[in-house]
């Protein structure tokens, strides 16, 4: 018996972890350690179903899943004795895939469309409908030919009527190299969902001006408690050569309506004009991400007005991250400089101004003031020029970042450094067994060197380190003309060579970093994740993971002025 006893109080002994941390706990495992545990007792019932099923995804796309099998799904969903339809209540949110194109499988055989509409208009609308406690709507269509949709009708009425649906993303993707415009396709109608909080369009081409005004602006419209709204056009298209002719402006967006007091704001490839800038911002802003073509070339985004009318405003943004503001490069630190703390993550991307020393002097200002100015509250910054030069690693760089006393991620450049600064830096840590390791030869400051340096500034764990390789400042004029044109830099043997360079270096960065890891007593303060051109530390060395032709391509990803949003 008293075996029994205290097998029994084991067994319950979950019941004295106070409720916050164990609900900890169960945040931390997977989906198929957490399905065995519903089964334990009621209470692990009731704590565990609303984390299994708090997510559900729909593929309404047949040539990129099992058909038979999600309608099955759909059906199981929408049909009340079922056991799954019983967690329904417990699902915040659904992913939709859904396609314009031929009824096909994965083995291209022939679907019966109108079956599988008869199927859908059946059953879809008791399943969506049944959602009464979801929050937010993942919706990803993608365009193949100019067909309309089944069931685009239909889908959205029935989840706009959802009370508490707050967030709704919609992604246009397109998945054949045929090229028509996004007039002749049926998107995912937007102007039926109304109380917004968040709303995400993002499209692969220019958004048709018809679509921005039926869809988007009346859901925006519709919603007076937005806080955060992002519009990527042509988003993961190379923004230096394609030209927004169709996307309206973001105060077209806003239009007459009140405008939303966004809390978060991002664009990307889209209109900003000057006129009526102070009457579209909102004074509670506190994230703004930016993207446009380098310089903004070939787009009416006016980046000065938009950091003086910040400035002017008092709006003290948290997080900021731009792309394509080098003609406004003062007005960003003027912004910058015009308020102290409270700005947690900076992060400018592809700098690519039009000659050497105007991109060296705002290195050198960036250093010495802006990151010192905002020493005691960033706790992310991300600084990725295209060229070598200031803004890169260097000795200004490394006293700035060691004023940042609360920094839990740095992405930064290398380059090739003082050989004697780099010397000096080196013989304060000549003792340990790791830097003797290395193999380290004169003349010191190579770029690879860099990454060693690097390490040594902390006194502390970074939570990540990004590692990137510039091109080589010889580069830039014939990659300004191609910007200036709107072409992509034609193959020479100089670019072949410049991408090898920045292959070699990438892998010798990893073998030296590796070799630092491996050592003993370097560890402890080595940051918890290292990527070197994108790729996890390993990922770059001969023999690894991003090995051969295929890890070559890898070790250096960054598409040349993509001006890509992350």
């Amino acid at each position: 018996m008293p075996a029994i006893s205290k097998l029994c109080r084991s067994e319950r002994r979950y019941e004295y972890i106070p409720p916050e941390i164990f609900l900890s706990i169960l945040d931390h495992l997977p989906s198929e350690a957490l399905l065995p545990l519903r089964t334990v007792s009621k209470t692990f019932l009731h704590l565990i179903t609303p984390r299994i099923f708090s997510e559900i995804t729909i593929n309404l796309a047949p040539a990129k899943g099992d058909h038979e099998q999600q309608l099955m799904l759909i059906k199981s969903l929408s049909t009340p004795s079922s056991t799954v339809n019983l967690f329904l209540n417990s699902v915040r949110k659904i992913t939709l895939y859904t396609r314009c194109d031929y009824w096909k499988n994965e083995d291209s055989i022939l679907i019966d469309g109108k079956a599988f509409k008869a199927v859908l208009s059946e059953h879809l609308a008791p399943f969506l409908t049944s959602l009464q406690n979801l929050e937010t709507v993942d919706w990803t269509h993608c365009t193949v030919l100019p067909r309309p949709s089944l069931y685009f009708v239909t889908i959205a009425p029935w989840l706009s009527s959802l009370a508490k649906l707050q967030n709704v993303a919609i992604t246009t993707k397109r998945d054949n190299y045929c090229k028509p415009t996004l007039e002749d396709y049926n998107l995912p109608p937007l102007h039926y969902f109304r109380n917004l909080v968040s709303l995400l369009v993002s499209c692969y081409s220019d958004i048709p001006i018809a679509y921005c005004t039926r869809e988007i602006t009346r859901a925006i419209a519709a919603s007076p408690k937005l806080t955060r709204f992002s519009l990527r056009n042509f988003d993961g298209a190379n923004h230096n050569i394609v030209v927004a002719t169709t996307c309206t402006s973001l105060q077209t967006f806003f239009g007459n309506a009140t405008i939303p007091q966004l809390i978060q704001l991002e664009l990307g490839h889209v209109p900003l004009p000057a006129a009526g800038l102070s009457q579209t911002l909102s004074n509670r802003l506190k994230s703004l991400t930016i993207s446009t073509p380098t310089g903004s070339r070939h787009l009416d985004f006016a980046w000065a007005e938009l950091f003086t009318t910040l400035e002017e405003m008092g709006i003290k943004l948290s997080q900021l991250s731009v792309t394509g503001m080098e003609a406004a490069m003062d007005e960003m630190f003027s912004y910058l400089i015009s308020y102290a703390g409270g700005l947690h993550t900076l992060e400018i991307r592809d700098i690519m101004m039009d000659c050497q020393e105007q991109e060296d002097n705002a290195g050198h200002r960036f250093w010495d003031q802006i990151v010192p100015h905002h020493k005691g509250s960033l706790k992310e910054l991300r600084i990725y020029p295209w060229y070598e030069g200031e803004w890169c690693y260097g000795p200004e760089t490394a006293a700035a970042i060691w004023q940042c006393w609360s920094l839990h991620q740095l992405g930064i450049a290398v380059r090739s450094v003082n050989s004697f600064w780099a010397k000096d830096k080196l013989s304060l840590t000549s003792a340990n067994t790791a830097i003797k390791a290395l193999d380290l030869r004169e003349p010191y400051g190579l770029p690879e060197d860099s990454a060693v340096l690097i390490l040594h500034d902390f006194s502390y764990v970074l939570e990540k380190l990004t590692l990137t390789v510039t091109d080589e400042a010889s580069t830039r004029a014939e990659d300004m003309s191609c910007l200036n044109r709107r072409e992509l830099r034609g193959f020479s043997t100089e670019l072949s060579a410049e991408f090898k360079r920045r292959i070699i270096i990438s892998k010798r960065m990893d073998r030296m970093l590796s070799v630092l890891k491996a050592t003993s007593g370097i560890t402890q303060n080595w940051p918890l994740k290292v990527l070197i051109a994108g790729i996890q530390l390993g990922g770059c060395r001969d023999g690894g993971s991003g090995s051969g032709e295929d890890g070559d391509k890898r070790c250096y990803q960054r598409g040349k002025g993509s001006g890509g949003i992350p």
